[in-house]
Parts: C-alpha cells; sequence; structure tokens
C-alpha cells in the first residue's frame, strides 16, 4: 500500500501495535540490567520528573494510569533509592513536590542509552533510506503527539 493511501484508522492501529513492542524491548532490556534495578513504572516516574520537575503526587498517579497509592509505593521506592526527592510545598501543606536528583538523572541517562543501543542493533541491518524514513516519520509523530499533549520539550 501506498503512503498516499494510508488512512489516519490505518496509522493509529500501526502505532498502537508498535508501542507494546517497544515496551516489551524496554521492559526486557531492564530486566537483562540489574545494575539499573528499574520496573517499567518507575522508569516511567523517572521521565514523567524529568519532564514535569516540582511535579504532584497526583500528577504522577494520573501520568502513570495508577491509583495514588500505587503511585505512592512507587515514588516511596525511588525516594528510598534516592533516584527522586520528595518534599513538602511550602504553598499548599497537603502537597508534596517530586524532582529528580543526580543519581535519578544518571539513572535515566544509562536506561536511556541501555535502550538506545538495543533499539539500534534491532535496526542496524536497514539500508539509509529506509532509516531515515523511520526517523522521519518518528520525529513528525513526536511533534505531533507533543503539540496534542502541549508540551513544548
Amino acid at each position: 500500500m501506498l503512503i498516499s493511501e494510508t488512512s489516519v484508522e490505518q496509522c493509529a492501529g500501526s502505532i498502537v501495535e508498535t508501542l507494546p513492542l517497544f515496551l516489551r524491548l524496554i521492559r526486557a532490556e531492564l530486566r537483562r540490567h540489574p545494575r539499573l534495578n528499574l520496573s517499567l513504572p518507575q522508569l516511567r516516574a523517572l521521565v514523567y520528573l524529568r519532564d514535569q520537575p516540582g511535579a504532584s503526587a497526583s500528577g504522577m498517579a494520573e501520568y502513570l494510569g495508577v491509583t495514588r497509592a500505587t503511585a505512592s509505593t512507587t515514588i516511596e521506592r525511588l525516594v528510598q533509592r534516592e533516584l527522586i526527592t520528595r518534599t513538602d510545598d511550602p504553598q499548599e501543606r497537603r502537597r508534596v513536590v517530586l524532582n529528580l536528583t543526580e543519581a535519578g538523572h544518571r539513572q535515566l541517562e544509562q536506561a536511556s542509552t541501555i535502550a538506545q543501543e538495543r533499539v539500534a542493533e534491532a535496526l542496524a541491518g536497514l539500508s539509509p533510506s529506509r532509516l531515515r524514513r523511520i526517523n522521519e516519520g518518528l520525529l513528525l509523530l513526536q511533534s505531533v503527539l507533543h503539540t496534542r499533549a502541549g508540551i513544548t520539550r
């Protein structure tokens, strides 16, 4: 099928079918590297705090798609490992502010590097023109999703 014949629904279906493959690959890499000692939800929490410094626990729960209690457990584990900080909001007593620590930034960078290396291995046999097409498509998708979500990163 030509790209010009691809419908919005077909494109969306392809994206939705591809995402679980990426998540499976990342989850497998996290398990293969015990020094990272991160679950996928913990990794997602670190990504969220990188993009939303000073976020709240409820914002984290919403982002992860979990209850506040589940998010609190994830937060507590990351605090204990000194990957994030949890401080009281000076303006709002019942709100806590979450931020990545330097160790959290390093852990996130290390996990990202490992995931990129694994994806690079999977793409290694593709021609330069196919790699360019994939990259262009992903950059376009990223731009559309950032615009849609109101993210300016």
